[in-house]
């Protein structure tokens, strides 16, 4: 660790009257909407109490949820390969594989990480910022700091969000744990319960079940009915869970958490009324996240039902000059929008107008799998359109085993375990012969789908799709798979 986190971090010009923007947070989109303002000639100040750059991404979100995920898969393949004699065998064999030293690891490298973007944000980038410390928004040009008074001409609140921890008894027993207190777990879990099959629950059920415990995730409602993926993908999901032993119960409700001081089980409630009790010595609570809007009610801006600050497309809230940027403002509550938000906010400061259009883009999902989707679901297409055709694998109602990988790094299990080489589907316009959407379990897709979505936006063709290179085995791309069909007048599904 280069710098020391828990003094205050000062790199401002003190003789500076007035600002053109002050960011109140400098997480994803109070950083990276600062740069881009600095970048464009303007004056910036963002002030966080935190005592790095970057915001709860790579202090406790989603960074550790990649690091994490990362090892779920590689703990996946080695259970999975467990009875080839020539794959080294886990250290424990296939029990369990504990967690504290891994969480030990990270944190070495996360005050690496907070190292590298400190140094960049000073030293590159030139941003003025003050760390360590609370902001006091005394009015939309006034802040206030540590006694000290900052003036501005305008305001971007970047003030994010925090964990939504379902009401329930029990709750604020020891082992109930949310991404925001994780890497503060000092025991060795051996039965745990996951509630809500969110993107944050079920990537960390799927780690708690690959390192070995024994894992039950509850959904109030059917499972990955909040993400935007056709049926057979969604099935292909559950099964792989289901295949890797994990125990779900979706339409079933958190009723209590029990223990006596530290959790020992929780009571749910099924889709029929009828209660059931779970063995559980830790709670991980995944059912989203509440905006951090109050530092914001005193200025008069307009709050809505989630706690959200509502903004246009310009980022401006309901009174002149104040903006608000990322997990504040409500879903989605993603990295790209925070990044884009600010972005946009600072365009628009600056007098060049800009505006988040956040009415389609591409997502992703954890399990031990990597789940990519953009564009329209076919269940969509069939709605709007006459014709539609669909190229999909692996190949339905096939009698054998198709050992043909579905995705990066599954040439081994496509021929060891196929079915487990993940699944891809393409949907097309038939008359247009426009790509509309894709879908992708398996690894490695979400470099590709960030550019299918900019060839859906813009259009593309499956006969464009064909005259394409690729980079041999490139499943996630779609460019073999559309050239199986594409010299067909007429298109026909091939499923």
């Amino acid at each position: 660790m280069l710098y020391n986190y828990f003094e205050p971090m000062d790199n401002y010009d003190p003789s500076t009257n007035e600002y053109d923007v002050i960011f109140v947070g400098g997480g994803a989109g109070g950083r990276f909407g600062s740069t881009y303002f600095r970048a464009m000639g303007g004056k910036q100040l963002t002030i966080d109490k935190d005592g790095h750059l970057g915001g709860k991404c790579p202090k406790n979100a989603c960074v550790i949820h990649h690091y994490l995920f990362d090892i779920a898969v590689e703990l996946d393949l080695a259970r999975i390969l467990d009875d080839k004699k020539w794959y080294p065998k886990l250290p424990t064999g296939t029990g369990k594989v504990e967690i504290v030293p891994m969480i030990e690891d990270y944190l070495k490298g996360r005050d690496e990480a907070y190292d590298v973007m400190y140094y960049q944000s000073k030293n590159q980038l030139n941003l003025e910022f003050i760390l360590n410390r609370e902001a006091e928004i005394v009015d939309k040009n006034t802040v206030i700091v540590d006694g000290k008074t900052f003036k501005t001409k305008n305001l971007v609140i970047g003030s994010g969000s925090r964990a939504a921890i379902p009401n329930v008894p029990g709750k604020e027993l020891s082992g109930v744990y949310s991404y925001a207190d994780f890497l503060e777990l000092d025991y060795e879990p051996k039965d745990v319960v996951v509630v809500g099959a969110s993107k944050t629950g079920m990537p960390w059920a799927s780690f708690f079940n690959a390192v070995g415990c024994n894992t039950t995730m509850i959904d109030m409602n059917p499972f990955l009915t909040a993400f935007n993926l056709d049926d057979e993908i969604k099935e292909y999901i559950i099964d792989g869970m289901k295949l890797r032993d994990m125990n779900l119960m979706d339409n079933t409700t958190l009723s209590s958490i029990n223990g006596n001081g530290h959790v020992e089980s929780v009571t749910v409630v099924r889709k029929d009324g009828s209660k059931e009790t779970i063995k559980a010595d830790m709670v991980f609570v995944g059912t989203g996240c509440i905006p951090n809007s109050e530092i914001a009610v005193p200025l008069g801006v307009e709050i809505g039902g989630s706690n959200e600050i509502v903004v246009d497309s310009h980022m401006k809230t309901s009174v002149p000059g104040i903006y608000a940027i990322g997990d504040v403002t409500g879903g989605p509550m993603e990295m790209w929008k925070a990044r884009k938000a600010g972005m946009v906010a600072s365009k628009n400061i600056l007098g060049m107008e800009a505006d988040l259009d956040i009415t389609s883009f591409p997502d992703f999902l954890h399990t031990t799998y990597e789940i990519t989707w953009v564009g329209m679901t076919e269940k969509e297409a069939r709605e709007k359109l006459e014709k539609v055709f669909v190229i999909m694998m692996p190949i339905k109602d096939y009698p054998g085993h198709c050992p043909i990988p579905l995705a990066e790094r599954t040439m081994l299990l496509s021929h060891i375990h196929p079915g487990l080489n993940g699944m891809q589907k393409a949907i097309y316009d038939g008359e247009t012969r426009m790509l509309l959407g894709a879908q992708h379990v398996g690894y490695g897709a979400k470099d590709s789908f960030q550019y299918l979505d900019h060839l859906i936006r813009n259009g593309v063709t499956i006969d464009e799709m064909a005259n394409m290179n690729e980079l041999f085995l490139n499943p996630t791309h779609y460019i073999q798979l559309s050239r199986l069909r594409a010299g067909m007048k007429s298109l026909v599904d091939l499923t």
